[in-house]
């Protein structure tokens, strides 16, 4: 008789692998004034997703990569901003869950045209130009302005003033971007062959020099101009190339090309 042998097939099993959940990061897209802007678009660089905002301008995107990454948002009518920031791992040294950082933009309009915008309370304000004019002798000479088209820009702990130009940063440096605290000149001694005079000069000219901050926006043409220091409330200030509004040799301001006589002056309301 033969035997039945008896074979025990082992059962299979598939194993389905957990996935984590995904890290979710939201942020806000809105424009310099804080009015949130729909249907933004927001990119990581090296990530694959794109995130849209909404009406309230918030936005998610998938992370995908830890540690810096830059972001770029931009929306119809606005100049395309950049930001940097940095993505921590899921935990920390100590194992405990790590937070995401919160995302924000805040975007300007695109500019008409070329020049320096200030931000009003709800516009961008373009600045006018002011013409320079020279009042000298064989032995110095002396810049200012006599008709001050004064724009009034809103007190603020932070001035942001906006600068369309088709110039490089390089180029702007090498042309001397600055900017003045101005005063008027009711008189003043000036300096002539014969010695000092008071003459009477009636215009505004440099005073003190502020420091700011140039920082190029993700077009290559368009920058934001932050004072380092908060300004004076009823202070008088002009944007001026090459140091334009001081005092130089004779001559000078006839050696500077006529497009760039000019200043940009404003006001901080009082």
């Amino acid at each position: 008789m033969r035997s039945a042998t008896l074979v025990l097939l082992p059962t299979l099993f598939a194993f389905t692998a957990c996935k984590p959940e995904p890290r979710i990061l939201q942020g806000h897209v809105t424009d310099v004034f804080g009015k949130p802007i729909a249907a933004a678009t927001v990119l990581a660089e090296g990530w694959q997703g794109r995130g849209a905002t909404d009406d309230a301008g918030v936005f998610s995107l998938e992370v995908e990569k830890e540690g810096e990454v830059r972001f770029v948002a931009g929306a119809d009518a606005y100049v395309r901003d950049q930001l940097t920031v940095v993505i921590p791992p899921v935990e920390d040294e100590q194992g405990e869950e790590t937070t995401l950082p919160e995302v924000r933009f805040a975007l300007w309009m695109k500019p008409e045209h070329v020049g320096l915008y200030g931000k009003g309370q709800s516009e961008m304000i373009e600045l006018p130009t002011s013409k320079i004019t020279a009042l000298g002798s064989d032995l110095t000479e002396m810049h200012g302005i006599r008709d001050l088209k004064n724009t009034e820009l809103p007190r603020a702990e932070k001035t942001e003033v906006l600068y369309s130009t088709t110039l490089r940063a390089s180029e702007i440096s090498q042309l001397d971007l600055k900017l003045f605290k101005l005063k008027y000149l009711e008189s003043v001694p000036f300096k002539g062959i014969t010695g000092e005079e008071l003459i009477e000069p009636k215009f505004w000219m440099a005073d003190v020099e502020v420091p700011f901050t140039l920082r190029q926006l993700y077009a290559d043409d368009v920058y934001v101009i932050t004072p380092d220091l908060t300004l004076d409330p009823g202070a008088d200030y002009a944007f001026a190339h090459t140091g334009n509004l001081v005092e130089t040799d004779p001559g000078s301001l006839a050696r500077i090309p006529e497009e760039q006589r000019v200043v940009y002056p404003f006001q901080v309301s009082k």
